[in-house]
């Protein structure tokens, strides 16, 4: 490949990259979007409940990871522990999951996944195997598997730089919310500022 070819390649490469740049914002937004809708449509799964896909993806979590708090769980799912605790009242509420006192930690809890949890996440994977209509048999269809792997490895690192990114934002708004009572000469607790200061 001579020079000049390589330079046409690299400015064909790097206006896909951009192209790709500039749909971004907009093609996540509509992803997010509708996921948004699709996750908070109770499904039934013929145990008596209807469950969110948010509480089943909490549910597997939760199964993935017995002993986890409700602290990772708003980590995992950039939640307010307001929201975790709603959903974890539901799935307790339903017999999906059970807590137990954290021995390391009295304000918090560790949750398990129940008997009737587990069978619920196996139900779930029978019928995404069983579900010709499913998602996966339909991105199947029209992509082969390999781009498929490729696309859930990528949503993996998304997932993980969204974690950091929610992390990084909500301990700036913590300091900056500390620094303000500061400022006005407002009582800041110990615990504020120790978790603020580093």
């Amino acid at each position: 490949m001579t020079i000049a070819e390589q330079n046409l390649k690299y400015m064909d490469d790097m206006a896909l990259t951009t192209q790709l740049i500039n749909q971004r914002p907009g093609r996540m937004i509509q992803l997010a979007s509708l996921l948004n809708r699709y996750a908070s449509r109770p499904k039934y799964f013929g145990d008596g409940d209807y469950v969110s896909l948010i509480e089943i993806g909490i549910l597997v979590y939760i199964s993935s990871f017995p002993g986890v708090t409700n602290a990772i769980l708003c980590e995992q799912f950039g939640r307010t522990k307001g929201a975790i605790s709603q959903l974890i009242r539901k799935l307790e509420d339903k017999n999906y999951i059970q807590r137990e006192s954290n021995p390391e930690d009295a304000k918090s809890y560790l949750f398990y996944t129940t008997l009737k949890g587990m069978r619920l996440i196996q139900k779930i994977n029978e019928k995404d195997m069983n579900d010709s209509n499913g998602t996966l048999m339909r991105l199947l269809q029209i992509c082969p598997l390999e781009d498929i792997q490729t696309f859930f490895r990528m949503v993996d690192i998304y997932i993980t730089i969204l974690i950091s990114q929610i992390s990084e934002e909500n301990e700036a708004v913590a300091k900056a919310e500390v620094k303000k009572k500061e400022k006005a000469g407002q009582a800041v607790p110990l615990d504020e500022t120790a978790e603020n200061a580093g």
